[in-house]
């Protein structure tokens, strides 16, 4: 199973929180929290599942009788026509069939909110696998319901047992009442004494009464991003990235390499190439005026021409694989440094110089700032490749910095 890095949107304006879950259940990079660049800066060109607030959006079901996805996706705005409250043309609707035969669950979103916030991701050079609502990343209960209090909000996840309705946020004052509500509309009451609330330390009492429930059936977490990222099930959730936001999907991580370097890399190899041609020219010629004088030397003293034909073949071609296996040797170790470095580089990173000989690499690079700059070295650092970072200019946007790799 793929792991992606877990991005969640916070309640103000740009405040993130993400986080790296790892295969063993443990973090490889534990909940951090900033601005969108900075979440862009560690992310770099991993894969990142999206968690929206569910405040945004609606999740509901409804029945169709469909025999393919686009049939569900055309009869899916007159199935909900009497829960929209605007044009369908202003709302992107997303779906996953049910367990349930001919069921569907549907996500609701406004159209414009979405492509803003998903424009926001592509210029912050995010890449995303997929975007869903938080409380669906809440845990997964057979029966009883799920709460997880987030400051002043509570995500509601009802267990799959006990009802077919979707999670919804609420704020802590009303949850009790919407909880009360959802059990009557069920014409039975849910047994409250499976139901688990999740914090951040002690519960407050008075939301504990709201919600009527004992202290007991709290559990204390750290962070409540952790939950969710456990809790995620990207292959059973509603994805957002359907229809025309599709192409917003970027699952296979393919390293972009600057076009300058590209064109660099042309250049190099086509001045390595020359010189090797040449190289095995000058030895054509030396070898070329030896076996001269050894004809005149030979025809002197014999009388004949020197029978050079095996060995001017032989020694031409231990020469010309001495010379090409040397080059090839240092093209080979220079490439490799090369494409190790660049594999590392922050995408918001730029290659402006290559200086290279046999006994050293450096590299003249751009940085928007220190602290793109910073992780940079620290990726250096993680792939064991030595090399020292030297600032030579600093201004406000803009940071350059030299690049010196060591041989290992």
């Amino acid at each position: 199973m793929t792991h992606h890095w877990i991005l969640w949107q916070g309640s103000e304006a740009d405040h993130w929180q993400w986080c790296l879950p790892g295969a063993d259940g443990r973090f490889e990079c534990p909940v951090q929290s900033g601005s969108l660049a900075t979440a862009a800066n560690m992310i770099g060109d991993q894969c990142a599942h999206l968690l929206l607030r569910s405040e945004q959006l609606l999740l509901t079901t409804t029945s169709i009788n469909a025999r393919n996805r686009k049939q569900v996706m055309a009869a899916l705005p007159f199935r909900l026509e009497e829960q929209l409250a605007v044009s369908p043309e202003q709302l992107h609707l997303a779906s996953r069939k049910s367990d349930h035969k001919g069921e569907y669950r549907v996500a609701i979103i406004n159209r414009q909110l979405l492509r803003d916030l998903l424009e926001r991701m592509t210029q912050s050079r995010i890449r995303l696998a997929g975007v869903f609502a938080d409380v669906e990343a809440m845990p997964a209960m057979e029966t009883g319901i799920a709460l997880l209090v987030d400051k002043a909000r509570v995500l509601v996840r009802p267990g799959a047992g006990l009802s077919d309705e979707v999670g919804f946020a609420a704020t802590t004052a009303t949850t009790g009442p919407l909880l009360a509500l959802m059990n009557n509309q069920q014409g039975t009451a849910a047994d409250r004494s499976e139901t688990t609330l999740y914090t951040t330390g002690d519960p407050d009492p008075e939301l504990l009464r709201s919600l009527s429930l004992a202290k007991e059936q709290s559990r204390s977490i750290t962070q409540p991003l952790e939950l969710l990222a456990r809790g995620l099930d990207a292959d059973r959730a509603i994805n957002l990235l359907q229809g025309n936001f599709k192409s917003y999907v970027r699952n296979k991580q393919t390293p972009k390499i600057p076009a300058l370097t590209l064109g660099l890399l042309l250049i190099l190899l086509t001045v390595q190439a020359t010189v090797l041609w040449l190289g095995i020219r000058h030895l054509e010629n030396e070898l070329s005026s030896a076996e001269n004088h050894l004809n005149q030397t030979h025809q002197r003293q014999f009388g004949v021409d020197f029978p050079a034909d095996n060995f001017r073949q032989s020694v031409l071609d231990r020469l010309a694989q001495r010379g090409s296996r040397s080059a090839e040797h240092r093209d080979a170790e220079f490439l490799e440094h090369l494409a190790r470095i660049i594999r590392q580089m922050p995408s918001t990173l730029t290659l402006d110089q290559i200086d290279y000989s046999p006994s050293s690499l450096k590299l003249v690079i751009r940085s928007p700032n220190l602290a793109n700059a910073e992780t940079f070295q620290q990726r250096l650092r993680s792939a064991r490749i030595a090399a020292d970072i030297t600032i030579t200019d600093r201004r406000k946007d803009q940071v350059s910095l030299t690049l010196t790799v060591h041989e290992s």
